[in-house]
């Protein structure tokens, strides 16, 4: 789009702060309304964070953008497969980076991780939003400490579309803050269609705990000891817990509790 005006916005996941520079007002307006949960300051660029290069969006039949898609959703939703990779790139060999959800009581700031069983994807991140804040919906990243790190990108609407998304609170997700938590709850949830009630919890061998985070990890080999990552991951949540559930929604009060139990 030749001549169109360029905005600059900053957005941070993964504790990286990648800026975007827009190519038009109508592609800014939608950028901004799906990433507003993620959107940082410009101070933040020269801050103690890790700055990525800047990836430039824009909409068009061709050019030289890092995103280009024929349509301003198209834009969108390339951009955050893009910013995502970009956020993960600059922190391999940092972090554990998990395909997992994980929300936070807002009270206590102690984060749950949820991984689903064998890359199964049956339980989106809307299913927490029962008295949790929303910290990460597709990748979630764990440091050495045993921070968990906000990833507030945009997820999937409930359009029917995959390629539209929205901000998290524009769901009804409450955004966590801004600042990291620390790991209190590791769950690994099994999706069981014939079961019926509650979810029902029990203790995961560590062995089995930790065949479910690698199958679920990326950049695993980048780290220097990803075994004992790993293994540091679930001894830093008190061990693991298997979670058999059939309906999504009956799983927010399960976190809740969890996280209830971890403070005591």
């Amino acid at each position: 789009m030749p001549g169109a005006p360029v905005t600059l916005l900053h957005v941070e996941t993964l504790g990286v702060v990648v800026p975007l520079a827009v190519a038009g007002e109508d592609l800014a307006s939608a950028v901004r309304d799906a990433w507003r949960d993620a959107l940082t300051g410009e101070a933040s660029a020269s801050g103690p964070l890790p700055v990525a290069p800047v990836l430039t969006v824009a909409v068009g039949e061709r050019g030289q953008a890092d995103v280009v898609a024929l349509t301003v959703r198209q834009a969108v939703h390339a951009l955050s497969t893009t910013v995502m990779r970009t956020a993960m790139a600059a922190r391999s060999g940092e972090l554990v980076m998990l395909d997992a959800v994980a929300v936070v009581d807002p009270a206590t700031r102690a984060a749950a991780v949820l991984v689903e069983l064998r890359g199964n994807r049956t339980v989106s991140a809307t299913a927490f939003g029962d008295g949790l804040a929303h910290l990460a919906s597709a990748t979630t990243g764990i440091t050495a400490d045993g921070l968990v790190l906000p990833a507030l990108d945009p997820v999937p609407a409930s359009t029917g579309r995959a390629e539209d998304l929205a901000a998290p609170s524009a769901l009804g997700l409450q955004p966590a803050s801004d600042s990291a938590c620390p790991l209190a709850a590791l769950l690994v949830l099994q999706h069981d269609p014939g079961h019926c009630g509650e979810p029902r919890l029990e203790p995961l061998e560590t062995i089995d705990a930790l065949a479910a985070l690698a199958d679920a990890a990326s950049g695993l080999h980048y780290l220097a000891e990803p075994l004992q990552r790993l293994a540091d991951v679930v001894r830093r949540a008190g061990g693991a817990r298997l979670v058999t559930f059939g309906d999504p929604a009956t799983l927010a009060g399960v976190v809740r509790e969890c996280l209830a139990g971890a403070a005591t």
